[in-house]
C-alpha cells in the first residue's frame, strides 16, 4: 500500500439555501460575518488586510473537509485502498463572502492523503476516471454545525470549480 497527497479545491462554494436563523450556523460563521461587515472591531495598521486575515482564519476554523470513497464509483476500489481512512490535512481559505448573508461563499482547499496501491500513478488514474467518474465525486466542503440537532446543512453544493488533483510539489 501507498498513500498518495492529493489536493481538493473549490472555487466560490456555497450552501444551496441560506439558514431561516443565525442560530442555526456555526458561532465561527457568525464572528466571522460581524468582523466582515464591521460590527467587531480589528486593530492594525493596515485595517483591510487584518480584517481579511481575522475573517480567513474564523471562517478555516468552521469549515471541515472530506473525500467519502462511498460517494464515488463503486470500482474505486480498483486504486484506492478502502481499508485506510483518508486523512485531510491543511484546510486553507483563500478568499470568503458574505453578500448573501451569513453562510459565506468561498473559495478553499485542503490537502487529502489517499491510501493507493502500488503501481498507482497519475496516467492510471486519469484512465480510471475517463472509465468511471471523477474522484472529486467523493469530495466534500462543508461548514459544522453548531449543534447535534441542526437542521441546517452546511454542505456547499453549489460552485463555480471543484477539483480533486493529485498534489506534485514544484521546486523553484
Amino acid at each position: 500500500m501507498n498513500v498518495k497527497r492529493f489536493v481538493g479545491y473549490i472555487e466560490r462554494g456555497s450552501v444551496v439555501a441560506q439558514p431561516k436563523e443565525l442560530a442555526d450556523i456555526h458561532k465561527e460563521l457568525d464572528t466571522a460575518r460581524r468582523i466582515w461587515d464591521g460590527t467587531i472591531p480589528v486593530p492594525g495598521k493596515n485595517i483591510e488586510r487584518a480584517i481579511q486575515r481575522q475573517v480567513i482564519q474564523t471562517v478555516e476554523r468552521a469549515l471541515e473537509v472530506y473525500w467519502i470513497p462511498d460517494m464515488v464509483s463503486e470500482n474505486i476500489e480498483e486504486i484506492v485502498n478502502e481499508d485506510g481512512e483518508p486523512v485531510v490535512g491543511m484546510v486553507k481559505v483563500n478568499s470568503v463572502d458574505f453578500t448573501n448573508g451569513p453562510v459565506p461563499v468561498i473559495t478553499a482547499e485542503a490537502f487529502i492523503d489517499l491510501n493507493v496501491f502500488n503501481g498507482f500513478s497519475k496516467e492510471l488514474l486519469e484512465s480510471w476516471e475517463n472509465d468511471n467518474e471523477p474522484l472529486k465525486a467523493g469530495l466534500a466542503f462543508i461548514f459544522k454545525e453548531p449543534r447535534d440537532d441542526s437542521p441546517y446543512d452546511g454542505t456547499l453544493l453549489n460552485y463555480d470549480d471543484l477539483r480533486l488533483s493529485l498534489y506534485e510539489p514544484s521546486y523553484l
